[in-house]
């Protein structure tokens, strides 16, 4: 439960009994989407997070996973060579 008291008396209480992104209360694709564009970044550059997060939104179709795996593959690449630039740090 949320009350706000404003400068000008008023009060206003707000309640909620779910959270956001819970079963009852979901995100949309483009929340999720964003969600994890924010999370990757680090270590996905933005074309792979592009070409993930689109992988995912057509899970139900893909033939294969490779659409999945492949741009993790960078990923692993840079996590097991620690002396190397991160994918967003060699991208530019």
């Amino acid at each position: 439960m949320l009350t706000a008291h404003l400068r000008d008396g008023r009060t206003i209480v707000e309640e909620v009994l779910t959270t956001r992104g819970g079963p009852e209360r979901p995100l949309s694709f483009e929340e999720i989407s964003a969600k994890f564009h924010d999370n990757v970044a680090p270590v996905l550059p933005g074309a792979d997070a592009d070409a993930l997060a689109a992988a995912c939104r057509d899970l139900p179709a893909l033939e294969t996973l490779a659409p999945l795996t492949q741009p993790l593959a960078e990923v692993a690449r840079h996590c097991l060579r620690p002396d190397s630039p991160t994918p967003k740090e060699g991208s530019a």
